[in-house]
């Protein structure tokens, strides 16, 4: 919880769902028996990944913390810093550079493949009506629109 906000996290959620399917069966280990009624071992490949992530807001020492509480102002510099490094690998794909810094944060490397290779990434903005939040609302914009024109322009 922080002054701005009574009910936030402090930190970034992340859920990964990999869908599997069985693959083609494989024969049976020599000098071992297959199970009755089977001849092959069935294994299950990767075929896919769904990732769910929350973001957490960008933390202003200023507006969200007391001057007392050195422990959640180190919580808010590393959300901003993983933040940072996420704004920094979004800002190398688009520029098409041939390093991507996505070892910058633990939050980069698991939202690796989220950006790469053959996928689909969608982003969600949740931004509020508030006068008070006028300025987060429009980083939060800058940011998705950022994602979306990086998104359109792998697909071209």
């Amino acid at each position: 919880a922080t002054m701005a906000n009574g009910v936030s996290s402090r930190s970034h959620a992340v859920l990964q769902l990999a869908l599997c399917r069985r693959a083609a069966a494989r024969p049976a280990a020599r000098g071992r028996r297959p199970p009755a009624g089977r001849e092959e071992e069935e294994e299950f490949c990767e075929v896919g990944r769904m990732s769910f992530i929350d973001l957490a807001g960008t933390e202003r020492g200023a507006a969200t913390l007391s001057c007392h509480d050195k422990e959640r102002q180190l919580e808010g510099a590393e959300i901003n810093k993983s933040l940072l490094a996420l704004k920094e690998c979004i800002r190398g794909l688009d520029a098409g550079k041939s390093h991507v810094p996505f070892r910058g944060s633990k939050l980069t490397e698991v939202l690796r493949d989220s950006f790469v290779g053959d996928c689909h990434t969608v982003m969600i903005a949740a931004v509020g009506p508030s006068d008070d939040s006028v300025e987060q609302t429009l980083n939060t914009l800058r940011y998705a629109a950022t994602v979306h024109d990086l998104s359109a322009s792998s697909v071209a």
